[in-house]
């Protein structure tokens, strides 16, 4: 299982790492196009089924007698910024029947194969999302898609029946030695002479992809990078005839992570009345990063309660994709489009060939030889966003509303302003079970109101004050399974309201209810998309609890409700909260700022450095947090919390690149007998009990997220990103996530997004995705073991988030 976590951390941080190479291999192919395309003299590529024609024209170029023209097709170039969204409504047909059970010895069987679980009758909707621009006056294309699971499940029964000749004796494979070698009788016996069987199936593709377009003057050539994540996962709970207590538990997941280059075609076609068709044809090879994950739990075969393996391979895999599409004007600037999808992928590894080894964990075969095929329909609108920002009004004043420096006032003005912003979202998600999708507020920058109001007192010295409020209502950290949309009352929350007084010499000094100095230490980030996005993950979507992924009951009954994924960053966030300190800030220094605040009970200080370069702009940060202020002391309980925590920035000006990180490694030195993730500051024992003298470990979290912003139009800067993080031993040492005690946790995320400025309103729109995945080891039941418990993993379902919404200041 180390093996695992090791890997999982590795994947993550991979796959961010591809992201920006991938961004770094497409700049660098377009750098070179473009110096291409600008040599003086370079020929115009040739049109789509013509000729380019041999034309004298002395005056195309002095002292040169012959010169290029390329006549005028009916293939369009279009060089404006366009962004089309289109709605997905996919069919999957999978591999062939792959046989669940056999026989038990000579009797009659009933046979069941995976067809009939198989989602190739099912459809599922989705999203895809592109964006065509130009950059370094060369063409590209960024795309990205997400489809919901395909689910089917069924419950068979009746599968064994009476007993001589003429008896039904049906097994499921992995309760077959032939079959199944390398594993141990004695833990499939439950399985075999089976009375019931309920299976459930469901798998998952999404992807994005970065391409050059006509590529080396070649109208229409494609060259690019893609990467596909392919899911797959079956699920049984297998009944023995004429018993309701001897029950087998199965879990098959395999994840199939595509990366590598491809190469492609795209036309589109007027064929008069602004009407357009055409569409794209794509091949790629691909790199296959598979994982495959296996559970096993009988109820009553204590001796072995609980199996698991994981492995991973990288094998090699293909891909085939073709999109025809047509295009109809709507208005100035705004197309509707229909077309198709077809995608073939080749040598991915599917969960039904993983079945019958099941209890072998010795098989480290990934199978990763299967072929997926997703066909069907999609419909959207594209924009041109080049001629839309034309229509947009000019930029509009600061919203503030501002009382009018008097001169009568003499020293001391008294400017006021009021702010606020509205950041409202459509977030959907998906833990393997349950799916929903709720407007939410976005508490990674949460709608607020506030006022500030300040006046000059003497020469270089000013004081004033700061109020701020927000409200406790539908946030997108409280979305959970029991409350999908979060609060549904209305709360005030008291944000900032403090009192300070400045010197342009000596600094500034605060109190009140405010920030301390380690607040938003961990936020340093220049892609500007904290608003959809930031290193605070738990901020969307953090009171999602866990659902176990070998859970008999795949309900209600397998949700693990003390357990969220805020829990394994320690309880929601990463960041310092506010609150009532006396906060001091020196004046930058040769780049430097230090910070420190205190109340009783509570001290924090940070050193902060920016430097502002002609091509590089960047920001690093760094405190240390100690926190002694509990909630539970009349109940004879003690906090004690130290933090190391910062984060840092950087942004290449000429080119827009970005790469961000932040940290945070939380140590617990309290006393609390409290077993849970929030509370919690010591080991416990099986019994849930405080293991006196001892401290859980040490909370250890990280974050990296790279891209792209650019202004591709004359809305606003465009924002491309790919983010991962890692967080260990959220919840070690704890009664969490389903074990009686946690021995090692992780979790690990990594997501994609974009964002586009609309300056004229202040405005931003964003669209993201995160996918959770999460690694629990610990002790659990067992009535034969010693102690009463054995060391076990705890199979825990992925989680999925899709979020979209639209950021407004004023």
């Amino acid at each position: 299982m180390r093996t695992r976590a090791k890997f999982a951390g590795f994947r993550a941080n991979y796959l961010c790492g591809v992201a920006a190479g991938s961004l770094v291999a497409v700049l660098g192919l377009l750098n070179s196009v473009s110096a291409a395309n600008a040599e003086d003299g370079a020929f115009l590529p040739p049109s789509w089924f013509t000729l380019p024609t041999l034309t004298f024209d002395a005056a195309a170029r002095p002292g040169v007698d012959v010169a290029y023209k390329t006549p005028k097709s009916f293939w369009t170039e279009n060089p404006s910024t366009r962004l089309r969204i289109e709605y997905l409504m996919l069919q999957r047909k999978g591999p062939g029947g792959t046989a669940l059970t056999v026989a038990n010895g000579p009797s009659r069987f009933v046979p069941v194969s995976s067809s009939i679980v198989d989602s190739g009758s099912k459809t599922t909707p989705g999203f895809r999302a592109t964006i065509d621009a130009e950059l370094f006056d060369a063409p590209v294309e960024f795309s990205g898609f997400y489809t919901a699971p395909f689910r089917n499940e069924v419950t068979l029964s009746g599968l064994s029946t009476g007993s001589g000749t003429s008896a039904i004796r049906t097994n499921t494979t992995y309760a077959d030695s032939s079959l199944n070698p390398g594993g141990a009788p004695f833990n499939y016996t439950n399985s075999q002479t089976i009375n019931s069987l309920y299976l459930n199936h469901s798998s998952q593709l999404f992807g994005a992809e970065a391409n050059a377009k006509s590529v080396f003057g070649i109208p229409g050539l494609m060259l690019g990078v893609r990467s596909i994540y392919f899911g797959d996962e079956l699920s049984s709970v297998a009944t023995k005839f004429n018993s309701t207590t001897a029950i087998d538990a199965v879990s098959v997941q395999s994840r199939n992570f595509l990366l590598g280059p491809q190469i492609g075609f795209e036309g589109m076609f007027d064929i008069g009345g602004g009407i357009r068709i055409g569409g794209s044809a794509k091949v790629g090879l691909f790199a296959n990063m598979v994982e495959r994950e296996r559970s096993y739990i009988s109820r009553n075969q204590t001796q072995s309660r609980a199996l698991q393996n994981f492995t991973n391979d990288t094998t090699f895999a293909q891909g085939y994709e073709l999109n025809p599409r047509i295009e109809v004007p709507l208005m100035q600037g705004v197309k509707l489009t229909a077309g198709g999808t077809f995608l073939w992928l080749n040598n991915v590894s599917t969960a039904f060939p993983q079945y019958a080894t099941v209890t072998d964990v010795s098989d480290r075969n990934v199978r990763a030889k299967d072929r997926i095929f997703y066909y069907g329909v999609q419909a959207g609108v594209s924009v041109d966003l080049d001629t839309l920002a034309k229509f947009s009004p000019p930029p509009m004043s600061r919203r503030y509303l501002e009382a009018k420096m008097l001169e009568s006032q003499g020293a001391t003005p008294l400017p006021f302003m009021v702010y606020g912003e509205i950041n409202r979202m459509a977030l959907s998600w998906d833990d393997g079970v349950q799916s929903r999708t709720r407007a939410v507020d976005n508490y990674s920058a949460p709608s607020i109101f506030g006022a500030r109001v300040a006046a000059e007192i003497a020469r270089g010295w000013t004081t004033g004050g700061h109020a701020e409020m927000g409200f406790l209502q539908a946030r997108s950290i409280a979305v959970s399974q029991d409350l999908p949309g979060g609060e549904t009352g209305w709360a005030p929350d008291l944000r900032y309201l403090d009192w300070f007084i400045r010197s342009n010499r000596y600094g500034t000094l605060t109190v009140g209810h405010t920030s301390t100095a380690t607040d938003g230490i961990v936020l340093n980030d220049f892609s500007g998309t904290n608003a959809a996005a930031s290193a605070n993950i738990a901020m969307i979507g953090g009171d999602l609890m866990l659902r176990a992924a070998d859970a008999l009951d795949t309900g209600s009954g397998s949700l693990i409700t003390r357990t969220s994924i805020g829990d394994f960053v320690g309880g929601a966030t990463i960041d310092t909260l506010r609150r009532n300190v006396a906060h001091y800030e020196t004046p930058v220094i040769n780049g430097f700022q230090f910070d420190v605040a205190a109340r009783e009970k509570f001290w924090d200080a940070a050193l902060s450095y920016r430097a502002d370069l002609p091509n590089w702009r960047f920001r690093a940060g760094v405190g240390y947090v100690r926190d002694t202020e509990g909630t539970r002391e009349d109940l004879g309980f003690r906090k004690d919390r130290r933090e190391w925590k910062g984060s840092a920035s950087l942004l290449h000006n000429p080119t827009g690149l970005f790469v961000t990180t932040a940290f945070v490694n939380r140590q617990f030195r309290g006393f609390d007998s409290s077993n849970q993730a929030v509370f919690g500051e010591n080991m416990v024992d099986v019994l849930g009990n405080v293991i006196p003298g001892t401290h859980r470990p040490d909370m250890r979290y990280g974050y990296l997220k790279t891209g792209l912003r650019r202004q591709f139009n004359a809305l606003g800067d465009t924002k491309f990103y790919a983010e991962t993080a890692l967080a260990k031993n959220g919840l070690t040492g704890l009664r969490e996530g389903g074990p009686k005690v946690v021995t090692a946790s992780q979790l690990n995320m990594v997501g994609a997004g974009v964002m586009q400025d609309i300056d004229a309103y202040n405005t931003q729109v964003y669209l993201g995705y995160r996918h959770y995945s999460f690694n629990i080891e610990g002790l659990r039941d067992s009535s034969s073991a010693p102690g009463g418990s054995i060391a076990s993993p705890a199979p825990i379902k992925d989680i999925n988030l899709v979020f979209s919404g639209i950021r407004i200041k004023f």
